[in-house]
């Protein structure tokens, strides 16, 4: 899911139909990921900001 959301840059929208959910899943389970990366990574959250990964 951060693959497509992120490094293809697709749209919540656009992830969503691909896997086959609904939009509000990619979002909210994007957010968790990424929380769990700052956690993971520290240097990361110093590297981006939130909005960037909007």
């Amino acid at each position: 899911m951060l693959t497509l959301r992120y490094l293809e840059d697709l749209s919540v929208e656009r992830t969503a139909a691909i896997l086959g959910c609904r939009a509000g899943t990619v979002a909210s389970q994007a957010s968790r990921a990424l929380a769990k990366l700052r956690e993971l990574v520290p240097a990361l959250d110093e590297l981006t900001t939130r909005a960037e990964v909007k």
